[in-house]
């Protein structure tokens, strides 16, 4: 038996084929990544339009249960329990960058602290 007879990849065919393998996989994993990153940003931007969506009814349920309370500046709602006008229960806050919208409002539960 000649060791010419033996078949099988010399070292220079094994690493070619490690090389083409890791640029293929490389290539596949790029692509999901890209991919769940995408996924991700799209649920981020469902989620916060669902809280915009939501925002309404948590007023409209607010201010069926709670009065509006002392002044607190522009900006701010502070909506107090009928019976205690003086602490407030639930303040609404907006800030923006420029004093119009595109702006931020916050729901903030004062006694929990709950946004």
């Amino acid at each position: 038996m000649n060791w010419r007879d033996q078949g099988g990849m010399t070292l220079v065919e094994l690493l070619m084929a490690m090389t083409v393998t890791s640029i293929v996989l490389l290539g596949i994993s790029s692509a999901l990544v890209v991919g769940f990153h995408a996924a991700d940003l799209w649920g981020q931007k469902i989620s916060e339009a669902q809280t915009v969506n939501q925002l309404p009814g948590w007023l409209d349920q607010d201010l069926h249960r709670y009065v509006p309370c002392r002044g607190s500046g522009s900006g701010e709602l502070d909506l107090c329990l009928p019976a205690g006008a003086s602490n407030p229960s639930v303040r609404y806050t907006t800030s923006s960058g420029g004093g119009g919208c595109p702006c931020t409002i916050v729901r903030r539960d004062v006694s929990t602290g709950a946004q």
